[in-house]
């Protein structure tokens, strides 16, 4: 049967074309795209004919859109082009003489357009912000996210694509392989599995700065330990997997898992950025915000990374898509990681391994006794000590004992085998303060 004479209605030929397209892209894609075709025959009308859709009544839908979901100026764009993919399907196949898109413009107010650049600039941190950001990351429970973030701002890639394995990492040449993605949308974590990369450009081999390459090595050495504890104290909670990017749990880490963490460290940011650093937080990091700033470092003058290597080393197909996250040339993959050393050490960052603690107060613990070293022995008092850590006045000896003081010695004896945290009794055996010995 002839598909000219089938198709005269927008449905018709919005189904056609999505029959079309949905062979060559991902599940995900899919489901996001049923959503906008479905809203589009909504406000266009499946059953309007062909013949009397003109420029003028796709001018009125659009904004129509816009108005009717609060569209953002991105999503407007998105909406335009899966309209111009639609049409333009219709002409390929004889079935429109001419797509009504070619000479559709989307008028995006004002308002609109400074949002999306707020949001956009908010992602961007300045070297001044990045500084503060990891020392904030640092200071979160589970180090994984900090070293995650280190190799997502010095490789460019993708969350799922982080999802990778201890043997797609070459230790002796810095290159990690990238050809597969972490599916996690919409499933639970025992479905959790890899798939294909985004785009066929996302397959790619990525060499990685050094700071990017001992996040990695510290990364495996923990999920070795991690994997060993699993074995000796096995727990229905507990998840194996391959990547080494892991929650507490030992399951891959996902945008999900990472935004709540960058939750917390923005909401310690906007409470103590000012006090602690000289300055407001205003900006709004997701895990995304590591791929753009990897890209606007790149196109730096301070680089001048060539636009070819950078959608190379990304996995883009086109130049529009990389030029959209600059906020400018490749030799050898080699220039681009020496350029990264150099941003490395011009900017005097020190990514420094983070010890993972069953306690909060372990890290200042273990900062105290790195400062007072040489004198094998410390003496707090009971408020010194609670004033020190930050536990609260009222908190009673007897439970600093039975919840605080066992997982400290704990996690102290990992580095002291010595180590002791006894208390120090006054004349009626009430506890009055604390001695820590390590020597």
């Amino acid at each position: 049967m002839n598909v000219v004479t089938i198709i005269k209605t927008f449905g018709q030929l919005k189904q056609s074309w999505f029959e079309t397209w949905c062979v060559s892209v991902k599940e995900q894609t899919i489901r996001r795209e049923e959503l906008v075709i479905r809203r589009l025959g909504e406000i266009i009308g499946d059953d309007y004919l062909l013949t009397k859709i003109t420029p003028m009544l796709m001018k009125k839908c659009l904004s129509e859109y816009m108005t009717k979901y609060d569209a953002s100026q991105s999503t407007m764009l998105h909406i335009k082009s899966t309209c111009n993919k639609i049409f333009n399907h219709g002409v390929l196949f004889n079935i429109i003489d001419y797509s009504p898109m070619t000479v559709v413009k989307i008028d995006v107010p004002f308002h609109k357009k400074r949002e999306a650049k707020r949001r956009r600039d908010a992602k961007f941190l300045e070297i001044e912000e990045l500084h503060a950001f990891f020392d904030a990351l640092s200071r979160r429970r589970n180090p994984n996210y900090y070293d995650l973030a280190i190799v997502l701002l010095f490789s460019g890639l993708r969350i799922g694509e982080a999802a990778f394995t201890e043997n797609d990492f070459n230790p002796e040449t810095g290159v990690l392989t990238i050809d597969k993605a972490l599916q996690y949308n919409n499933l639970r974590v025992k479905d959790f599995h890899f798939g294909e990369t985004k785009t066929i450009n996302s397959e790619r081999e990525v060499a990685l700065p050094k700071v990017a390459c001992e996040a990695i090595l510290r990364t495996i050495d923990r999920v070795k330990e991690f994997d060993r504890y699993m074995l000796e104290h096995p727990n229905p909670h507990f998840t194996h997997s391959e990547s080494i990017f892991r929650t507490e749990y030992g399951s891959p880490i996902t945008s999900h898992s990472f935004r709540e963490v960058l939750k917390r460290v923005e909401d310690d940011l906007i409470a103590n950025c000012e006090t602690l650093y000289g300055f407001k937080w205003t900006k709004h990091v997701t895990p995304h915000s590591f791929r753009h700033m990897h890209i606007s470092y790149l196109q730096s003058k301070e680089m001048s990374i060539k636009i070819s290597d950078i959608m190379s080393r990304v996995g883009h197909a086109n130049y529009e898509t990389t030029m959209v996250y600059t906020h400018k040339l490749k030799q050898s993959e080699g220039n681009t990681v020496q350029a990264l050393n150099n941003f490395v050490e011009n900017n005097a960052f020190h990514f420094l391994a983070l010890q993972k603690w069953s306690c909060k107060y372990s890290q200042k613990i273990y900062s105290l006794i790195e400062e007072s070293y040489k004198l094998g022995k410390l003496e707090l008092s009971l408020d010194e000590f609670k004033h020190y850590l930050g536990i609260s006045s009222s908190y009673q000896p007897r439970h600093i004992s039975g919840n605080i003081i066992p997982k400290i010695q704990k996690d102290m004896l990992k580095h002291y085998p010595n180590f002791q945290c006894q208390s120090i009794r006054g004349t009626n055996q009430e506890v009055v303060g604390y001695r820590l010995t390590w020597n």
